[in-house]
């Protein structure tokens, strides 16, 4: 239940590479009983799908009879039997070693008491990072000591880091290029410390009124102290923001917890007269917090 993971079909890719590095020690009973935490009545059909193409889908016995499992809570609800779960495949039964807990578990989100899940819904939502960290004392969260904000150039009237999680449309907000000593170029960025882990699944992003700038080529990056990034996604000649006050969201597929997150401007935006500028007026991040 305290795994902490973006997907059961996540889970299931995973260990199917483990398994795939076993080759010298193979035992099929292993396999056999590790299939039965996969939650499969967790994913959608589009994985179920997935699965049967796959050739261990033909090896396994048990693993066609747990995703005829998770195929009849789809179309039925929970019809698990209580002392266990047998059916007949190839002309002969085949009993999983289980018990009608371990079935009905299957049927169950996991759910960790230490992480607060905020999935994202659609631009513009309420139900990211930010705006529930500043749900907790009653104010937007810039207001608060929850989150550390900085940006590549000084506080200005238009170049305030706090104004981005302010949740008001700001006509002009942006981020000047800074001297970056680690890459030794000048970038933009700007930046959020929530000061706590976070496994990032998704990020959304808004343009300030400005008729142009819209960001082309940049990246998220993601760090756990500040000193060592990792990038979590690329844009690189991105035209999905094409207007004014246009929000944009793309998913994050990473492995790993962070508690920082920068937006880098990596490339020339969309205007010819300020190329180098990051606009910015809004950002929220969406996955599982620490809490």
């Amino acid at each position: 239940d305290v795994l902490n993971s973006i997907s059961e079909i996540w889970i299931f890719d995973v260990l199917m590479l483990w398994w795939g590095k076993q080759a010298a020690s193979r035992d099929p009973k292993t396999l056999q009983n590790l299939f039965q935490f996969v939650r499969f009545p967790l994913m959608d059909a589009k994985d179920l799908g997935r699965i049967v193409e796959m050739d261990i889908f033909k090896q396994s016995a048990c693993l066609r009879s747990l995703i005829e499992e998770a195929r009849e809570s789809h179309s039925h609800g929970d019809s698990t039997s209580k002392k266990g779960s047998f059916r007949i495949i190839s002309g002969r039964d085949i009993e999983i070693v289980d018990d009608g807990h371990m079935a009905r578990r299957r049927l169950q989100p996991r759910r960790s008491p230490h992480l607060k899940e905020l999935l994202y819904t659609h631009d513009g939502d309420e139900g990211g990072v930010c705006f529930f960290l500043g749900t907790l004392q009653g104010v937007p969260v810039a207001l608060t000591n929850s989150v550390s904000l900085s940006a590549s150039s000084p506080h200005s009237r238009f170049s305030n880091p706090k104004a981005v999680l302010s949740r008001v449309s700001l006509p002009t907000s942006y981020f000047e290029p800074q001297y970056h000593p680690e890459t030794g170029r000048k970038e933009s960025w700007w930046e959020i410390n929530l000061h706590r882990n976070l496994s990032c699944n998704h990020y959304s992003l808004r343009h300030d009124a400005s008729p142009d700038g819209f960001l082309r080529t940049w990246e998220l990056r993601g760090s756990a102290d500040g000193k060592t990034w990792t990038t979590l996604r690329t844009h690189t000649n991105d035209t999905t923001i094409q207007k004014a006050y246009q929000y944009a969201s793309w998913p994050i597929f990473a492995d790993e917890d962070f508690k920082i997150f920068r937006i880098v401007l990596t490339g020339p935006n969309a205007s010819k007269m300020n190329p180098y500028r990051l606009y910015i007026s809004w950002f929220e991040l969406y996955g599982y917090l620490e809490v």
